[in-house]
């Protein structure tokens, strides 16, 4: 009995340290399992926040490659603008002065400016002779050009009293359709062709009725 007792009591002696060590061991394993989490934890924000920067820089990439595209673009345009307007100047078209005079529209293009009286008789829509030889120095330049054409008949505000037209806007439109049809004839492409017409809706003097009687040929720089 005494042996069986003092040979638990040993087995107890010696049971104890093994349970002491394993559990220490068994600590420092948690210890080193909850560091290692701690340092996979702070790699994954990490990771986190790189790839939010490559993000950005990705983002500014597309930004600096879409500028640079633009101002390429804008430099291409103006120079095909130039170009334009030299052939134009050559052909002895300039901005004031002579029965046609060139400006630059506002969406990248130039126009040629015809006042009605070089065209047409008051109140008609039908080009006199004169004028079809003024269209005709204007139709050799479009047909050495590129891009869409334009033409934009103007009048004046003065109600219409003598004439059969029902309104300014029917006179302008037909002064227009008058216009395209003469450089059909003279060789210009219909297929650049486009026709419209302002009536007095958009003049270029408040103080010089006889400015805004006018057609214009609106030349569309090409992509």
């Amino acid at each position: 009995m005494k042996r069986s007792i003092r040979a638990a009591l040993l087995g107890l002696a010696v049971i104890v340290p093994v349970s002491c060590v394993s559990k220490s061991v068994h600590m420092a394993a948690v210890n080193s399992n909850r560091g290692l989490s701690e340092t996979l934890a702070q790699y994954d924000q990490y990771l986190k926040e790189l790839e939010a920067e490559n993000r950005a820089l990705r983002a500014d990439n597309r930004l600096y490659k879409s500028a640079v595209k633009d101002a390429s673009a804008v430099k291409a345009q103006k120079e095909r603008l130039r170009k334009l307007i030299e052939e134009i100047e050559n052909r002895g078209f300039k901005t004031s002065g002579g029965d046609v005079q060139y400006f630059r529209t506002s969406g990248g293009g130039v126009g040629l400016r015809i006042q009605g009286k070089v065209l047409f008789p008051s109140g008609r829509a039908v080009i006199t002779e004169s004028g079809k030889k003024t269209l005709a120095k204007v139709s050799a330049f479009l047909k050495s050009s590129k891009g869409r054409i334009v033409v934009n008949g103007h009048t004046d505000s003065d109600p219409i009293r003598r004439s059969s037209w029902k309104s300014n806007l029917h006179l302008s439109v037909a002064r227009a359709l008058s216009v395209a049809e003469v450089l059909r004839s003279q060789g210009v492409d219909p297929d650049r062709l486009r026709v419209g017409g302002y009536g007095p809706n958009e003049p270029v003097s408040r103080s010089d009725k006889a400015l805004n009687r006018r057609v214009e040929i609106l030349i569309e720089a090409p992509n």
